[in-house]
């Protein structure tokens, strides 16, 4: 699959001119999203406790939701992977490609949107998380991303959760 057998690229951060703080937590985050691996024989995720520590911010009174979560989340990046560049790819698209169950997981408890689109020249249309995760043989978690999906959109259109 293509998560196992070929490590992808490092995300070029040089090619954006925006340096924030922001920037870098977005880049941060997405570049652990991508290198994610089974946990090591001790039980420890680098990966993860960036990712925790990127989401979740520890202060003094303990641990706080980051400031830019939602942009964190929402927000999206393009991604060149053996000369094909995918637009609009968000942190969970990431996870997805890579086969990452456990980052994917607690980017949804964070909210990450499952129904999110990224494009590349063989999505025009868009496609979701789980169609990544789905294509790189990935099917547990794309089963895991599809189950998401439902639930967003039940959630989304329960009678109970709309404000007019």
């Amino acid at each position: 699959s293509m998560g196992s057998t070929q490590p992808f690229a490092r995300i070029d951060q040089r090619t954006n001119e925006d340096n924030s703080a922001l920037m870098r937590a977005k880049f941060q985050l997405f570049q652990a999203c991508l290198d994610a691996r089974t946990a090591a024989a001790d039980g420890s995720w680098p990966e993860l406790q960036l990712l925790n520590s990127t989401l979740l911010q520890q202060s003094p009174e303990g641990y706080a939701i980051h400031p830019h979560r939602e942009e964190l989340l929402q927000g999206t990046i393009d991604y060149t992977h053996r000369g094909v560049t995918m637009r609009n790819m968000t942190a969970l698209h990431m996870a997805a490609c890579g086969g990452h169950v456990t980052v994917a997981n607690l980017l949804l408890q964070h909210g990450a949107s499952p129904s999110a689109l990224a494009y590349d020249s063989q999505h025009s249309q868009g496609a979701r998380p789980a169609l990544y995760a789905r294509e790189a043989g990935h099917l547990d978690l794309a089963r895991l991303l599809e189950n998401a999906e439902v639930a967003e959109h039940e959630t989304r259109s329960a009678p109970f959760a709309w404000h007019p």
